[in-house]
């Protein structure tokens, strides 16, 4: 059976170690492919890969561990992070976006476009709880539900852009 390191500050990327005597447990949870399933103790999950696969149910608790152990072994090295660095490398491409996004776009502007929309907003909620009650006693707001997401959207990617930028 293969053993696996866990990823250390000499160790990044995270690499498999015959002769390292650490349980792989813990590392394959950390990096997504294995998992107890959360109504059934005894149940455990595992995954074939990590782009998108499902979870397979084994029918021991070893069984899945080997199993993971065989998908960590098809994994690439720059696959073998933690959910958590993967989360953050998504989050910063997301960032990196938003900033070439609005690169061209002034803060003072970006400040503006928040003040803006933030006004707008207080605008379409008092247009929504003023709407008319139709007959099964909905209101016809989708419209402006759209339009108010669609602010809140903008204003949260500004406010990352401005975090960005400091």
């Amino acid at each position: 059976m293969t053993v696996i390191q866990q990823p250390g500050p000499a160790d990044p990327q995270g690499t498999i170690c015959p002769e390292a005597s650490l349980n792989p447990e813990d590392t394959l949870i950390s990096i997504g492919l294995l998992k107890q399933h959360h109504a059934r103790p005894d149940v455990w999950l595992y995954r074939f890969n990590l782009d998108g696969g499902g979870w397979m149910t084994a029918k021991t608790k070893q069984g899945a561990i080997e199993e993971a152990i065989k998908t960590f072994d098809r994994l690439p090295p720059e696959q073998r992070i933690t959910t958590y660095e993967r989360d953050a490398r998504a989050e910063a491409s997301k960032i990196d976006a938003l900033v070439k996004r609005y690169k061209t776009v002034s803060v003072d502007a970006l400040s503006t476009r928040v003040a803006s929309n933030r006004r707008e907003l207080v605008l379409l909620n008092a247009r929504k709880g003023a709407l008319p009650l139709s007959a099964n006693g909905t209101q016809r707001s989708a419209s402006i539900t759209a339009q108010l997401d669609a602010l809140s959207v903008e204003n949260r990617e500004i406010g990352v852009v401005l975090a960005a930028r400091g």
